[in-house]
């Protein structure tokens, strides 16, 4: 009786532990599943982030101007020179020009790569992420693709001049292997943890928990690594690197052996998790602020003013909104600045412009749409109060013209319902009204930009 009752037991246990086997085998499928997705989101997301970033930092006026005969211009160097930039401090293998012709083609523009470079005018190899970017959508190819140059994932951007219009492409390249390994490489360590997880129930059954410790310690140590490579990661990224981690209290005081059984390592290897998750966060959070903000004023960039105005063009079709303005600013004599007393004084021209344009424009978004060029969304409490912001904005221009300071025309109008079909309509008439003001400046003795 006693054995058939050891061998029940021993049924029992072999059940429990094909249960615990087949549990296991599902939640790594799922876990796999996610951590693979959420790092193929991650990973595309700061490939998305350097190609938004390097577009944004590329004047399409000057980009509309390069040919494949004049690589000695200044605007072709600029643009190489940025892209060589993104080339030498990122993780992507390759990130260059496209320029997209009247026949619907793609042909290859600046390729700063130091080898095995891409030849003006060489045809582009056409994807569904490429067209969609051609429709003014940043994308990322879902599926590796190969050319002539090697098997790649590409995030592509587009570049817009001073009109908005899309007059090239940014395209970064990420090696398709780097990219897969990364892929399995999530996915093998939480392979692992489930396996070690099973390994956990069946020591807790069959042995001493002391080896149950010993493989959470393995399990630990793999997430450890895995924390290295994606600080390495994101450092190579974004040109930051991530706090230093403080070593866990287990790890600095001297424990006693019935403390270590005691020691919880399940919520240790939870809390790494989690804070590999908030440093990374933390990095794409300081990645997507580079693309929307001017690097020089602090103001809201070029990129930022285009999908502005794309939101503000849907909710015109809709009838969404009833009430806004425009204000648009140019900045007098910076070109005379830049080429008598240099860039540098030149630059602090532009920051003196924007903290003028912000003072006054202290509740609305300011942007910096060119060189010397800047316009303001009018809402709310500064909707109600334009024309007396616009005209205490001018009074100071004027006295600033009288003691030698900034000089910057400004032109408003407001949005007509039913008669502006877009917002461009809207900022139209406000340029036209800043051009009339800067001739009314000129007339008062300001420099123009000219």
């Amino acid at each position: 009786m006693k054995d058939r009752n050891l061998g029940f037991r021993t049924q029992a246990l072999i059940l429990i532990s094909l249960l615990l086997l087949l549990a296991n085998i599902v939640l790594g499928m799922i876990l796999m599943s996610q951590a693979k997705t959420a790092l193929k989101t991650q990973i595309h997301d700061r490939m998305l982030d350097i190609a938004r970033t390097a577009a944004s930092m590329i004047d399409g006026d000057a980009y509309e101007k390069i040919t494949q005969n004049n690589t000695e211009a200044k605007e072709y160097r600029t643009v190489y020179d940025t892209l060589s930039t993104f080339l030498n401090h990122t993780t992507v293998k390759y990130i260059y020009g496209i320029r997209k012709n009247d026949d619907g083609t793609f042909i290859f523009t600046i390729d700063p790569a130091p080898a095995n470079a891409a030849v003006f005018g060489e045809a582009v190899q056409i994807n569904d992420a490429l067209l969609k970017a051609a429709g003014g959508t940043s994308a990322v190819t879902e599926e590796p693709y190969e050319d002539d140059y090697g098997r790649f994932y590409t995030a592509y951007c587009p570049i817009y001049n001073s009109s908005a219009k899309i007059v090239g492409f940014v395209a970064a390249d990420c090696d398709a292997e780097w990219y897969d390994n990364q892929i399995s490489r999530v996915g093998f360590t939480i392979l692992a943890g489930c396996i070690m997880s099973l390994l956990i129930g069946a020591v807790i059954v069959l042995i001493a928990t002391s080896r149950l410790r010993r493989r959470f310690r393995e399990l630990n140590d793999e997430m450890r690594e895995l924390a290295v490579d994606v600080n390495t990661f994101t450092r190579t990224v974004t040109g930051v690197a991530p706090p230093e981690e403080k070593p866990s209290d287990a790890t600095d005081i001297t424990i006693t052996e019935m403390e270590r059984r005691s020691y919880d390592e399940i919520r240790e290897l939870g809390t790494q998790i989690r804070n590999m998750r908030e440093d990374l966060q933390a990095h794409i959070d300081k990645v997507s602020a580079l693309a929307y903000k001017d690097a020089l004023t602090g103001v809201k960039s070029k990129l930022s003013y285009v999908e502005e105005e794309s939101k503000l063009n849907l909710m015109i079709q809709e009838g969404a909104i009833h009430e806004f303005a425009v204000a648009a600013f140019d900045i007098n004599g910076l070109k005379l600045m830049n080429d008598t007393r240099g860039h540098q004084a030149g630059d602090a021209l532009i920051c003196a412009a924007s903290a003028m344009i912000c003072e006054h424009y202290a509740h609305s978004p300011v942007f910096r749409t060119g060189g010397d060029e800047f316009a303001v969304v009018i809402k709310g409490r500064d909707f109600a109060e334009r024309q007396k912001i616009l005209d205490a904005f001018d009074q100071q221009v004027e006295q600033n013209l009288r003691e030698g300071r900034v000089v910057v025309s400004a032109g408003m109008s407001d949005f007509i319902p039913g008669h502006d079909n877009t917002f461009q309509d809207v900022f139209d008439r406000a340029d036209a009204m800043m051009y009339k003001r800067k001739n009314q400046l000129k007339s008062m003795g300001a420099v123009m930009r000219e």
